[in-house]
């Protein structure tokens, strides 16, 4: 080479092309900070970043070329979308760089003879449709010392020494959690929609008003950039909530129609999503096409033996089916959420599966949906059946985890049987998952099903109709509609009779001794759970005989016979223990504690009852939660914690309103009608007691043999506050408000902000004729704080620890658990460490069985089945 060649070659000085951003970047500091630090290791040549279509890719990738231009001679863009021929891709970075071609010489030759002294950053943006042309950017690299690439793409290009970072959608609100307005649009895909929503509409504001519209459209549009910026440009015409409604399918919409219009000088992929997403599906092959649209069945994701059974065609070997998903996962398609100690569960974002869904129908010709949907529907059928049993197992906790990630596609499944006629599969699976609504507080929905599949397919009886009267009458009764519960038990009753099946007659039996006690009819409950019992003893059923001891021990503290309750309900415990049935000790635990508040042994029965909670807690049972809650609410009081009470009323009362668990409402306005007396508020306290009774009479949810005493007490003291005429106007107050109202009431209650001394023992009524002032001090001693006792109970654990603790039980990864608690991912991090530290632990697992035996994963629980 000539020394005239050689000087021009060190000389060339290229310029940097990046082109400038009319918009801002949102939410991606860690994506930039993180990027930034790779690109500055020496080791680091060629990064790709990959990511679904419309998730900013181009645009983060530019924002992190700013922050370096001081780091490298030159930053060069080199857009690749228009590009098809791989070996178009010398003479497209030619172009970009202002390099010349040269008769003696190929293009490559010369890009590595120019570059080879440079310290020259290139970005080769949309790569994916030239995936064929990776191997000349390992020449370039091996030519060009100082030479770095950053690549931009749907996946990997699998080059050695190639370093992959996914760009993940945005940061998303928890709809069960929302913060305050000003916290809410500081969260990223929150903060974007609300951006670009600006841009369309100027007076556009994030307000109480339309926060929880907002949230969800985040929500349900998965995060996703340009699927959020294009739906944004909507509120021009529709607010919020008018827009969520038609994204969710309201007005004959689906979200690929809405999400349409985007700037005309943006590339025509990203003008709608439909376009962004033909343009990711045209490059699958014919295979991969097939099972991206199979797996639009499932809805919220699935694990790769799902997607084994369900979309493998007969005589195919499980192995394709996993290369085509780990295709679909490398191109970005498909999302991978890895759970510790669990399979993975594979997930395509809504919007995505929405599309997918659309290309299945349209295969209807040829019936991959028909034949698709039924191996969906089978396959969550078997599912349901084989956690039944385990539901009330050892393993319980870790059954109603796996069920609660598949709760979609059991929804899915019901929807497709209902619509497509399937009466056996309809029924078999909701009479399998019917204790999975119970035990999570389901009811609603539950009974919806339930109730549906019963009226749908009448002319079905036999055990299989039997079974899901089972399960609508126990979800009934838990919302105290007794009528409807005990019509279903009875038709039950009969059915099993008929086919002579004993372990479900038994069945039978303690569910409608539990709607006796319910209704009052004490003896008449002691007899059906008697009977029950002498079955399932017959039959050797420890279940069964630990549910009807436990029954009948409930029944026995009704009849005011605590002492005969006693053994009943210890044997009860014993045996639930032996089987590992958590869910049943907690039941057992809290009709202990319920035993011993009428035997008046207040600080052993808040022990109960706050072990009863624990397990409950862990388990993520409401109706447990609320009525543990509630229980530990007036042992509190009894024990001279106002505050405490308060707290816990006010925590069981959010779970009773969430489930509309009537007499639970009506328990929580009697706690609040007492703690309203303490502070000498008798005109309140009245009101409150008028809207129980009215509740109570309403369902027939009479009192409690054992509660009718403190009842009449607590009675006495609010009329000794005031004129008969007072409390008479207020009493009728209360009974003539609604439920919402009602519970709104109870916001009237102050606080106590101590614990206050005197409060008044619950046996002794006020004698005066005066409003009643509390100075009768409870003559038994306090225990220690319940607060201390828990921390010294669960290993030395702070609250904080054993709420990380319950979700790492619950199969939680460390980033899941820092966005519920919203903290880090290192705090969360740093409190596993001193979990597994005062545990003397070395496993997750470890810990999540830790939790189930702890515990951490109605006044008296009269249970069905």
């Amino acid at each position: 080479m000539s020394n005239q060649k050689l000087a021009e070659r060190v000389e060339r000085q290229f310029k940097n092309n990046l082109p400038a951003q009319v918009t801002t970047i949102l939410g991606r500091e860690r994506d930039v900070d993180a990027v930034h630090k790779l690109l500055l290791r020496e080791e680091v040549r060629l990064l790709t970043l990959s990511g679904p279509g419309g998730v900013g890719k181009t645009r983060l990738s530019l924002r992190i070329a700013a922050g370096l231009v001081e780091d490298f001679d030159t930053i060069c863009f080199v857009p690749l979308a228009a590009i098809h021929d791989p070996s178009l891709l010398p003479n497209t970075i030619a172009q970009a760089l202002d390099i010349k071609e040269s008769p003696d010489q190929t293009l490559l030759q010369r890009l590595k003879e120019i570059l080879r002294p440079h310290q020259l950053l290139l970005i080769l943006d949309n790569f994916e449709q030239i995936a064929a042309a990776a191997s000349l950017l390992s020449e370039l690299l091996a030519a060009c010392p100082a030479l770095k690439l950053v690549v931009t793409g749907r996946s990997a290009l699998h080059l050695y020494g190639e370093h992959e970072y996914r760009v993940q959608p945005l940061a998303l609100p928890d709809l069960a959690n929302l913060p305050e307005v000003a916290q809410l649009g500081e969260i990223p895909a929150v903060s974007l929609f609300v951006e670009r929503a600006q841009a369309a509409r100027s007076d556009f504001a994030l307000t109480e008003t339309n926060a929880a519209a907002v949230a969800e459209i985040c929500v349900r549009l998965d995060g996703l950039p340009l699927a959020l910026e294009l739906a944004a440009a909507r509120v021009k015409l529709l607010p919020p909530q008018a827009l969520l409604n038609r994204l969710v399918g309201g007005y004959g919409y689906n979200s690929l129609q809405l999400l349409t219009g985007g700037p005309l000088n943006n590339p025509s992929r990203q003008q709608t999503l439909t376009n962004l997403l033909d343009w990711s599906y045209n490059l699958l092959n014919p295979a991969e096409q097939k099972l991206f649209r199979q797996m639009a069945v499932f809805v919220g994701g699935c694990t790769l033996p799902a997607v084994e059974t369900v979309c493998r065609s007969e005589g195919e070997a499980k192995v394709a089916v996993l290369m085509r998903a780990e295709s679909l996962i490398d191109k970005n398609l498909v999302k991978q959420v890895e759970l510790r100690d669990a399979e993975p569960r594979l997930l395509l974002l809504e919007t995505v599966r929405e599309y997918a869904l659309s290309y299945l129908t349209e295969a209807e010709a040829e019936g991959l949906a028909d034949s698709t949907w039924l191996r969906h529907c089978r396959y969550f059928t078997e599912l349901a059946e084989t956690a039944e049993p385990e539901l009330t197992s050892a393993k319980q906790a870790e059954w109603l985890v796996l069920l609660e990630q598949d709760h979609h596609n059991f929804r899915a499944a019901m929807k497709w049987a209902l619509e497509n006629d399937q009466a056996e599969l309809m029924l078999r699976l909701s009479g399998a998952v019917w204790r999975f609504w119970y035990t999570r507080g389901y009811y609603t929905e539950g009974r919806n099903w339930l109730e549906t599949a019963l009226s749908r397919f009448s002319q079905v009886g036999g055990e299989l109709r039997a079974k899901v009267l089972i399960g609508a009458g126990v979800l009934a009764h838990a919302q105290s509609d007794n009528r409807r519960a005990k019509a279903a038990f009875e038709e039950s009753l009969e059915l099993f009779r008929a086919a002579s099946l004993k372990g479900r007659i038994a069945i039978a039996l303690n569910n409608l001794g539990a709607i006796a006690v319910t209704e009052g009819e004490f003896e008449r409950a002691f007899d059906l759970h008697s009977q029950s019992l002498e079955l399932r003893r017959e039959l050797g059923d420890k279940y069964g005989i630990a549910s009807s001891l436990s029954n009948l021990g409930a029944a026995a503290i009704s009849l005011n016979d605590y002492r005969r309750a006693l053994p009943y309900l210890e044997e009860s415990l014993e045996i639930r223990r032996e089987l590992g049935d958590t869910w049943g000790v907690a039941l057992s635990l809290n009709n202990l504690g319920a035993a011993t508040v009428s035997l008046k042994d207040y600080p052993k029965a808040f022990t109960y009852h706050q072990q009863s909670l624990a397990i409950r807690r862990g388990l993520g049972d409401k109706w447990g939660m609320a009525v543990s809650l509630a229980n530990m609410a007036q042992v509190a009081f009894f024990l001279g914690n106002q505050d405490e009470a308060y707290d816990l009323g006010r925590e069981s009362l959010v779970l009773r309103q969430e489930l509309d668990d009537k007499l639970g409402i009506a328990v929580a306005l009697e706690i609040f009608a007492r703690l309203a007396t303490f502070q000498k508020e008798a005109e309140l306290a009245a009101r409150l007691l008028g809207a129980a009774a009215s509740l109570r009479d309403k369902f027939n949810l009479p009192l409690e043999p054992y509660d009718t005493e403190d009842y009449e007490q607590l009675l006495a003291t609010i009329k000794t506050g005031l004129s008969r005429r007072a409390f008479e106007l207020a009493w009728e107050e209360g009974r003539g408000l609604s439920q919402a109202q009602a519970i709104g009431l109870t916001r009237e209650v102050k606080r106590p902000q101590t614990v206050l001394p005197d409060a008044p023992a619950p046996e002794t009524p006020a004698t005066t004729e005066e409003k009643p002032a509390a100075t009768l001090p409870v003559e038994i001693p306090a225990p220690a704080s319940p607060r201390k006792a828990a921390k010294q109970a669960f290993g030395g654990l702070t609250d904080r620890e054993r709420n990380v603790a319950l979700l790492v039980a619950q199969g939680k990864s460390n980033r899941l658990i820092a966005q519920e608690l919203f903290v880090s991912e290192r705090t969360v991090e740093k409190h596993v460490e001193n979990i597994l530290s005062k545990l003397q632990f070395i496993s997750r697992a470890q810990i999540a069985a830790w939790s189930v035996e702890k515990g951490l994963a109605r006044n008296l629980s009269s249970e069905p089945v």
